[in-house]
């Protein structure tokens, strides 16, 4: 569930999504060796060392350095985070709601229409 989470954020924000789709076996003097082939190309010995994803759900500074860079990051910071429509101190309550809980950051990034 938390990768489909992440999955999606990564998509809406343009950031490839890497996955592991080939593993083929060599024969060498050593014995075998496994060569791991990512989605976007990448080879590698291990599957470890090959390409990461960004996993948004596990801090909620990760998703807003990202957010920050966008255009519309003030639209969203204005709607999401801050809700204009709210009271000073629901306000506050709301942004640690998101801080405390990437999950639910991540969510209604997913959900928010800017």
């Amino acid at each position: 569930m938390t990768n489909t989470l992440n999955r999606k954020v990564a998509e809406k924000l343009g950031i490839e999504w890497h996955e592991v789709f080939s593993i083929k076996e060599y024969l060498t003097a050593d014995g075998y060796v496994s060569i791991y082939t990512c989605s976007c190309g990448a080879t590698s010995k291990s599957d470890q060392e090959l390409c990461t994803n960004p996993d948004f759900t596990a801090n909620a500074k990760d998703l807003i350095e990202v957010l920050m860079k966008r255009d519309d990051w003030n639209k969203f910071r204005g709607e999401i985070l801050e809700g204009n429509h709210l009271r000073i101190i629901d306000r506050t309550d709301s942004i640690y709601k998101y801080i405390l809980n990437p999950r639910l950051l991540c969510e209604a990034f997913l959900e928010w229409e800017g």
